[in-house]
């Protein structure tokens, strides 16, 4: 339950500063950002794979057994009924089993509007491949990207991804800010949080009495910018630096949206 998960997040964080940062720590004195509200159907993002029917499965607990599944408590609940629908009508409605032996993995994004981001892991990106899954833009119009990304045994930032739908990238909306990000964008699984996220790093960040105007930021790791577009109102000028140059050239874009002037990625 709930109050048990909080517990165990105490623990496991005074576990870490006493091992690794040698601090005497009482759990009782960590803070756990308590969102009760949001406790089930908060993942926005799920990777799931394909058993040899091709139905979305789940690893059994401690086993590379796979499970069919119809849905999950974590997950959104646009991504719960894709999973539903795939394997229960899609899949036969469409004749998506033949793909089996093609289709590796399935990562589902949702945004805030119920909108899905689908890219499919197969092993060859080919025309076959293409024809069936764009059936599946026919019969669910919250389907706005669609791609295949080929599946070279782990994934990286290099692997070939293909697009069927015209749209590249999901939009969304937090803390105020709103920015697209695409199917190799690294973002935080649960929204509420990573709104919490950004109001606690202004907080640490900002003295509210002689402000920061006239300082610089430096925003390491910046991923897509969304917390450097955050913050830029209370700084002079703030620099994201990041190494997937695919996030960066969203940063610019979302900087340019949501006129962050004295942005720079």
């Amino acid at each position: 339950n709930y109050s048990a998960q909080i517990l165990w997040k105490q623990k496991l964080v005074a576990d870490q500063l006493r091992k690794i940062a040698k601090l005497n720590i009482e759990e009782n004195s960590i803070k756990v950002n308590e969102n009760p509200l949001h406790e089930l159907h908060y993942r926005n993002k799920v990777n799931l794979k394909f058993d040899d029917n091709a139905y979305i499965s789940m690893s059994r607990r401690g086993s590379n057994f796979l499970e069919r599944i119809d849905g999950h408590p974590l997950f959104q609940d646009s991504i719960n009924e894709f999973i539903y629908e795939w394997n229960n009508s899609y899949l036969s409605e469409l004749k998506l089993g033949v793909l089996s032996e093609n289709i590796s993995e399935i990562v589902i994004r949702s945004n805030s509007f119920a909108e899905l981001m689908l890219n499919f892991f197969v092993v060859d990106i080919n025309s076959k491949t293409k024809e069936i899954l764009t059936e599946l833009l026919q019969i669910n119009p919250n389907i706005k990207v669609l791609a295949l990304t080929e599946d070279k045994g782990r994934h990286s930032f290099n692997n070939k991804t293909e697009y069927i739908t015209k749209e590249t990238e999901l939009q969304e909306n937090i803390a105020g800010i709103s920015f697209s990000y695409g199917v190799h964008t690294f973002l935080q699984v649960n929204n509420h949080t990573l709104e919490n996220i950004y109001r606690k790093s202004e907080e640490f960040l900002i003295d509210k009495d002689s402000g920061n105007s006239k300082q610089n930021l430096l925003d390491l790791y910046c991923g897509i910018g969304i917390n450097s577009i955050f913050l830029a109102q209370n700084f002079q000028k703030v620099i994201g630096v990041e190494y997937v140059k695919s996030s960066i050239e969203a940063a610019k874009k979302n900087a340019i949206n949501n006129h962050a002037n004295n942005v720079e990625f």
